[in-house]
């Protein structure tokens, strides 16, 4: 680490003033790794305009304003926390109804990684002290550096399904043949290229 600090200094050992350089919007901006759940971790190169999927899950899928507050649990610890949850949910259902706490201002509740449980959700408004809330399923990668699917708070949500493709994907379901299928389990892939997906892979031709 030393030596990489002292590689942007000059021979003086001063530190030149910074640059801002106006690139195009598909150059390299950063590096995610897979988990590595199907295979070797791939280095995924993503560009700027990846970014603009943050922009669009949070302003129109989620609906987020100014002054809203959000808690997003780190994507590493999720399988620590579900088998937390497995293994101490009757403490936290008792926890979830302390008398005095309150969720009146709770707007929106996303599970994520995969289409959640039946379960999951009926654990939720079981012990919730409030009916009110938005409660879905929420399905991302690495890949796109955002969601595969999203919300739209005019249409309902079913347990156990995801509710909408999030704008600008082609969110389709195959069968190990390859052929689209619907009402049952599959492969979900975003069928279609689009500006959300990554660049290249890192160690592979564009």
């Amino acid at each position: 680490m030393k030596d990489f600090l002292q590689s942007g200094r000059k021979t003086d050992g001063t530190v030149p003033d910074l640059v801002f350089e106006q690139l195009p919007c598909n150059h390299p901006v950063s590096i995610n790794f897979t988990s590595g759940t199907t295979g070797l971790p791939k280095g995924i190169v993503h560009s700027a305009v990846t970014y603009l999927s943050l922009l669009r899950d949070y302003v129109f899928h989620l609906d987020l304003k100014s002054g809203d507050i959000v808690y997003n649990d780190c994507p590493s610890l999720i399988w620590d926390v579900l088998r937390y949850m497995a293994k101490y949910s009757v403490s936290i259902r008792s926890r979830l109804k302390e008398p005095g706490l309150k969720f009146d201002h709770l707007k929106l509740l996303t599970m994520g990684a995969s289409p959640a449980k039946k379960r999951n959700y009926e654990f939720i408004y079981e012990n919730l002290n409030t009916k009110d809330v938005f409660l879905g399923s929420q399905y991302g990668a690495t890949e796109m550096f955002g969601d595969f699917t999203g919300f739209d708070y005019n249409l309902p949500s079913y347990m156990g399904e995801c509710q909408v493709p999030t704008l600008a994907c082609d969110v389709q379901c195959f069968d190990e043949n390859g052929k689209v299928r619907r009402w049952s389990e599959g492969r979900s892939c975003d069928s279609k290229a689009s500006s959300f997906t990554a660049s290249f892979y890192l160690g592979r031709q564009r």
